[in-house]
């Protein structure tokens, strides 16, 4: 009996597996049915982007970038984090986005300042260096500018104190 079971969710597998493959090739030609119709269709290029983009690929999802800590676990590679600060969580994830680095942000609990530990796979070393490089001499960079707010207070005082001069020289002339 177990044995009839399992051939039967075997073959309810399998059949499943062939009638999302047989939705990927409708879709495949379908789109190329698209580009022939449009005058754009060129197969040197259409073959190999289509299987790129998933055509042939696996039912496994591959998760990249920023991840939960459950998919960058569940890759199954060695993790490492970093501490960063909250202020510049955003500064890291779009320089994370153009290195291509598989990550995960989670907030630590406690101090006074609030921070992040970035959790990342332990073979992505070597690009993260690079990435947190570039990541620092934004902040570096950042730090260094003043803010909108503290410029604008900086000319208000530069006004004011040029204000005063001109009202003392005024009373310097009307004494004189």
């Amino acid at each position: 009996m177990d044995l009839q079971h399992d051939l039967e969710a075997k073959t309810e597998e399998v059949a499943k597996e062939v009638a999302g493959a047989g939705k990927k090739v409708f879709a495949f030609l379908v789109q190329a049915e698209a580009e022939l119709l449009k005058g754009t269709f060129n197969i040197a290029t259409f073959i190999p982007k289509n299987i790129l983009s998933g055509l042939c690929e696996n039912s496994d999802e591959v998760h990249r970038g920023k991840q939960s800590m459950q998919q960058l676990v569940g890759s199954g590679a060695k993790l490492d984090n970093i501490p960063i600060n909250a202020e510049n969580s955003k500064d890291f994830q779009s320089v994370a986005r153009k290195y291509g680095i598989d990550y995960s942000l989670k907030k630590a609990v406690g101090g006074e300042k609030p921070q992040y530990l970035v959790f990342f796979k332990a073979k992505d070393v070597k690009v993260l260096t690079a990435a947190f490089k570039e990541y620092s001499a934004k902040v570096v960079e950042r730090e260094g500018k003043k803010t909108i707010k503290e410029r604008i207070k900086q000319d208000r005082a530069e006004v004011k104190a040029q204000n005063r001069e001109r009202k003392r020289e005024k009373k310097r002339e009307e004494v004189l």
